[in-house]
């Protein structure tokens, strides 16, 4: 566990860009179950469940579940993350581990470490025509394991079973002016710790 007075400093540095799209709190009991909020337009109306990384309850004996220096294991570092990095924002991403609809965040250096992070999406588990494939589990979103994730914020298809999953954070993008294959040079997602400040 950070100290109290280092974990704040994370939030003080990125106070000023909660502008972006999407505000992730992190669930330090369970990072399956952590939080992302829409704050473009929305100012915090619309929540969507989250998962980063692989630790989940029961999972602490594999190590610290905050330790974002974990490569393919940690959630992704906290801080705020800008999108300049290809594919961006796809609708029918077409890659060889991850497809369907994503946004493709920056690398980061974990917080306290010298780790970068790489290969930081949103993204959940479909096909790049947001169907499903019965044979290939990374293309299958069956239930509240599929959250787990090499340190990618996973969001679910359908949440409750209903449209509101990555449908519809897909529709809240477009509806308020986001764009796909463009770059942004302002924060697109704040990730933190709960009493961080954001």
């Amino acid at each position: 566990m950070l100290p109290e007075t280092r974990r704040g400093s994370v939030a003080e540095a990125h106070a000023a860009e909660l502008n972006g799209w999407f505000l992730v709190n992190y669930n330090p009991q369970n990072m399956l179950n952590s939080e992302m909020w829409a704050m473009q337009g929305l100012g915090g109306l619309q929540r969507w469940r989250t998962g980063s990384g692989n630790f989940g309850p029961g999972d602490r004996g594999h190590g610290d579940p905050r330790n974002e220096c974990l490569s393919n294991r940690g959630h992704a570092p906290r801080g705020s993350y800008r999108m300049r990095t290809p594919p961006y924002h796809q609708m029918h991403f077409n890659g060889s581990e991850i497809k369907g609809r994503v946004w493709r965040l920056d690398d980061k250096k974990c917080n306290y470490g010298t780790t970068v992070r790489t290969e930081l999406f949103v993204h959940t588990e479909e096909l790049s025509n947001h169907g499903q494939d019965p044979n290939r589990e990374a293309f299958r979103w069956d239930g509240p394991n599929d959250y787990r994730s090499e340190g990618c914020w996973k969001v679910a298809r359908h949440e409750n079973g209903g449209d509101n999953g990555v449908a519809l954070m897909a529709i809240y993008w477009n509806h308020f002016g986001g764009r796909q294959d463009t770059r942004y040079d302002q924060a697109v997602l704040v990730a933190c710790y709960p009493g961080e400040g954001c």
